[in-house]
């Protein structure tokens, strides 16, 4: 049977970029490299549009074993109860909350779900946490650069993962090297988030949820790093957390 129509590939749903564009016509967008990594693994990507419809959620939902959450800009710091940063840059209202609807349904399902860079830091809000709206601000003798100065494809510094959490059990590794593309970091953690990752100057990598059976956030992009073994495993963690929601 061809892979096109196995049906034992899990259909990971993907949400998409809300673009305003000159035209005033809105257009969802999308890089490839997080479909390209979800094939790689076996899954079957689907991408999730931007609707303001609960029912039409709820639709998408039913056809997926899986979600994966994109970055993008910053989430509206009047979700956690707080004044905007000079240096914030809002998401578009309309993206903003279907994501935060779309991962809250996903997880009240028990859908694995892993989250990107602002994918983490949306799972963080959307079960109550706080952010850090810019790191240089907040960490002012930090030595590291966590927003990209070189190519995506480059690594940029260290995360340590604690020993016994799932990132661990995935990874294998107490010390990795990733790439690092984001202003913006975890402050106070979510209901029933834990911190599984961390920077070498204290800043939180990725968290993981304790009452959910795949629940991973990760602050780095693994899309960008699929070709290596490391990074590829997170995409195939997910997969196989889908197969037991294949439809």
């Amino acid at each position: 049977m061809s892979q096109h129509n196995d049906r034992s590939r899990p259909t990971i749903g993907i949400n998409c970029s809300w673009i305003e564009n000159r035209t005033r016509v809105p257009a969802l967008m999308i890089r490839m490299n997080y479909l390209t990594s979800v094939i790689k693994v076996g899954g079957t990507p689907l991408l999730v549009p931007v609707v303001d419809d609960p029912v039409l959620l709820e639709s998408y939902l039913d056809r997926i074993a899986g979600l994966l959450l994109i970055g993008g800009r910053d989430i509206s710091p009047a979700r956690y109860g707080a004044s905007a940063h000079p240096l914030t840059m809002p998401l578009s209202a309309m993206r903003e909350e279907f994501d935060l609807r779309l991962v809250r349904t996903a997880l009240d399902r028990g859908l694995p779900v892993m989250a990107i860079c602002l994918g983490c830091q949306l799972l963080n809000i959307a079960l109550g946490g706080t952010l850090h709206q810019d790191i240089a601000s907040a960490f002012p003798e930090s030595p590291l650069q966590h927003t990209k100065r070189i190519g995506m494809s480059l690594t940029s510094h260290y995360v340590r993962i604690v020993k016994g959490t799932q990132l661990f059990r995935i990874i294998g590794k107490e010390k990795i090297e990733t790439n690092s593309s984001h202003h913006q970091s975890i402050n106070q953690l979510g209901d029933g988030l834990v911190a599984s990752a961390f920077a070498e100057d204290g800043i939180i990598e990725a968290v993981e949820g304790m009452r959910y059976p795949f629940a991973l956030g990760v602050q780095w992009h693994p899309e960008y790093l699929a070709d290596q073994e490391d990074h590829i495993k997170l995409f195939q963690a997910l997969v196989e957390a889908a197969r037991p929601h294949l439809r």
